[in-house]
Parts: C-alpha cells; sequence; structure tokens
C-alpha cells in the first residue's frame, strides 16, 4: 500500500475548489447540506440526518482508493488489493505522550499558480485556542515565523523549486539538483526561470521558502495559519488555517525528500510539516469561477478536505455532511491533475482523491462528518468540529490515519 505523506491531495484540492455549484438542493456540484442540522430538517438531496450534519445517503459502496500510475493517484492509495475501508480505529480515544517542546519545520507550498512563497506569515495555535469564529483576533499564537526567500538562499541549495507544469512526467517540487551539465537561470526574478533537476534544466513555476519554529508542543492538536506578514490577508496572501496538526510521537522517520508528517533525526525533536499559502487573487478567483457570481460574500468562509481510513489511504464513495450548510458544495472527477468538480458525482461522494468542499459558510463552529455504505449499511467513516473565520480557508483530513486526542 502507498500511503506517501505528502499535502498533494490538499494540495490538489485548494486548486480545484474553484469549480463547484451554487444551485441549492440541485445536481450540479451539489449545494450547501440541503437545509437543516442533522435534528430531522434536513431537506432535498441533502436529506439524511447524519450525526448533527445533512449528508447525501450513500448509494455506493465506499472503497479504498486504488493506486493508478497511469491516472497519477500515486499517493494515499492502496497496492494490496484491499478495498474495504480499514475502520478499527474510529472511536478510539488516543492516549498522547506527555508533550515535549519539538521543532515544527520544512518549506511553505503554495497553492496552485502561485509565485514564490516569500512573505508569508505563520503562526501556531493550540487548536483548543482557536474555539469560536473571532478567536484569531484574541488568541495568542505559540510559535511563528515569516518566510523570506534570497539569492543566497537559492545559492545554497536551502528553497525547494517547482515546475511550471503539474502533470505526470514532470518532477514534483524538490530542492534543486546541481548535476547539470549546462547552467540553468536560477535567479530570482529572471525571465526563463529554472532550476536543475536530476540533470536537466526544468522550467520553473517558483522556489518555496523554508521556514523553521522553535519551541512547539508535540502530540498536542495544533492549527497552523498562513497569511500575509501582518497574520491577515494583504495584497499577495489570503487566510488558511489547517486544523488537527499533530507532530505525533508515533509517527515515522522521514523516508524521502517528499515526505512529510514525520520526523526527520532519530531523537525525534524535528517534525517537518508542509503548510499551504494561498495568494489573494486565488481567493478571489475561486468562488467566481465556482459559480459565486460575486465570490465568496465578506465575512463568509471555506471547509474544504479529504476523508481517509485508518491506514491513511483515501475513502472512495463518501458521503461528506457540514452544519451549518454551505453555499456552494461539490465532489470531483478523479484526476490529480486536472481536477475538476464532478456534477454527477453528488449521490456518488468522494472520488479516487477523497476530496469534498464547501464555499460560502458562516464563521463559527461546524461540524464535518463523513459517511459510507459498508455491508450494506451505513457506516461512520470520521468526524471533526472545526471553525470557520471570516475571509478565511479553514482546511480539515478527516481521520487521516490515526485517533485526533
Amino acid at each position: 500500500m502507498k500511503t506517501i505523506r505528502s499535502t498533494l491531495g490538499l494540495w490538489t484540492l485548494l486548486s480545484l475548489v474553484a469549480c463547484g455549484s451554487d444551485h441549492p438542493g440541485g445536481g450540479g456540484g451539489g449545494a450547501g447540506s440541503g437545509g437543516g442540522d442533522g435534528s430531522g430538517t434536513c431537506q432535498g438531496q441533502f436529506s439524511l440526518a447524519w450525526k448533527g450534519t445533512c449528508a447525501v445517503a450513500p448509494t455506493m459502496p465506499a472503497r479504498r482508493s486504488v493506486c493508478r500510475d497511469g491516472s497519477g493517484i500515486t499517493d494515499y492509495c492502496a497496492d494490496d488489493g484491499v478495498l474495504a475501508p480499514v475502520l478499527g480505529c474510529l472511536g478510539q480515544t488516543a492516549t498522547a505522550p506527555a508533550s515535549r517542546a519539538i521543532t515544527l519545520k520544512g518549506h511553505v507550498r503554495v497553492f496552485s499558480g502561485g509565485g514564490d512563497s516569500t512573505g508569508v506569515k505563520l503562526d501556531v495555535y493550540k487548536a483548543t485556542d482557536l474555539g469560536s469564529a473571532d478567536a484569531l483576533g484574541r488568541a495568542a499564537p505559540i510559535g511563528g515565523a515569516t518566510t523570506t526567500i534570497t539569492q543566497a538562499d537559492v545559492d545554497a541549495g536551502n528553497v525547494r523549486a517547482c515546475p511550471t507544469k503539474d502533470v505526470p512526467g514532470n518532477p514534483p517540487c524538490a530542492r534543486p539538483d546541481t548535476d547539470c551539465s549546462s547552467p540553468c537561470q536560477t535567479m530570482l526574478g529572471a525571465s526563463g526561470a529554472q532550476y536543475c533537476s536530476k540533470g536537466v534544466c526544468v522550467d520553473r513555476l517558483r522556489y518555496e521558502a523554508p521556514y523553521q519554529i522553535p519551541s512547539v508542543p508535540s502530540d498536542t492538536p495544533l492549527a497552523v495559519r498562513a497569511a500575509g506578514p501582518m497574520g491577515t490577508s494583504d495584497g499577495k496572501w489570503a487566510p488558511l488555517v489547517s486544523f488537527r496538526v499533530i507532530a505525533s510521537s508515533a509517527d515515522p522517520r522521514c523516508a524521502t525528500e517528499q515526505s512529510v508528517d514525520c520526523w526527520e533525526d532519530a531523537a525525534k525533536t524535528e517534525y517537518r510539516f508542509q503548510p499551504v499559502a494561498l495568494s489573494r487573487s486565488d481567493y478571489q478567483i475561486i468562488p467566481t469561477s465556482a459559480g459565486l457570481s460575486s465570490g465568496i460574500p465578506t465575512g463568509k468562509g471555506v471547509v474544504a478536505g479529504e476523508v481517509r481510513d485508518c491506514q491513511n489511504v483515501r475513502i472512495e464513495f463518501a458521503e461528506v455532511g457540514l452544519n451549518p450548510p454551505a453555499t456552494s458544495f461539490t465532489y470531483f472527477n478523479d484526476n490529480p491533475f486536472k481536477t475538476l468538480p464532478n456534477a454527477g458525482r453528488l449521490s456518488e461522494g468522494t472520488d479516487g482523491l477523497g476530496l469534498f468542499a464547501g464555499l460560502s459558510i458562516a464563521p463559527g463552529a461546524v461540524k464535518v462528518a463523513a459517511l459510507g455504505q459498508i455491508n450494506g449499511d451505513n457506516a461512520a467513516l470520521g468526524e471533526a468540529d472545526v471553525v470557520v473565520f471570516p475571509d478565511t480557508v479553514t482546511i480539515v483530513l478527516l481521520n487521516g490515519g490515526r485517533p485526533i486526542p
């Protein structure tokens, strides 16, 4: 089974939230949650009351996503022939070891076609401190950093470089190599930008900045905000908050340069985590592309995420409910490189990437619950309580291969 820990799926999702549907109760990508809160008032296509939300009743047996090299689904997928979701960890209560001070580090990934990830302010919070829509204005972060990229960083190989097109066959974002026989155009801001990868000069989309945040508690549910230099939206970056970030002592050593959610050292003092930054222009373009002609109304937010099983494998044909509902809700089309909303998937549920997205949600607490058809019955596939903040994207990973303490 391939369960490479990367943020490719959610990264892909962010670049695709652009294409939902905002036709309440109707076909399209699916919209809202049909109204109601799971207490007998669920309506329309979202007529099933489930774990305090309203969802579409599953029509297909839930199954694990199968690795498909030809289609590009190569991570968080099963190659062991086991299709039944592994769900034994659901409902378990994790007993976390004593928290200790560690260093959170890695590179800041940028959504879609955004530029170099410089000037991104990262703030780390205890998730319990972000329990209300106004909490970001009141809670004190427990650590943070602001990214920079200089030519010295590039020349020293401290940055990560990304190709101009994310298609099968292109190299992943990685630290540049130095074995190209002819010089590549590696200068910051230069036209014809390139970087060296496995002996070849590759056209460069951007550089991604390194970051390091000391004195972060291990084994503690965290939330990480990536935003402009003041911790808010500016002309370049829009706020994005990732919930369910945990530097777990049970996580493995990093196996490759692309590995994330892993420990870089045997003593488990340095944890590699990959935050995602969202450009302000993409935040403005996404909702209009999704059919929200006026964009996301000022003060509203977004919830997006993936459904996975207890072995961190994505689940296909899962249904997801939100409470309160979103104005626009969508699943996707099974293609990690050209992912688009699938107007016919509302009754089928998640695709092979396990993706879902809800656009334009009122700030405050949001319940997210997933279910699937297992042996003919509806079964829980994970749930989470998160918070939507005004003018901010909230990211949540349902289950993600481990109980959340």
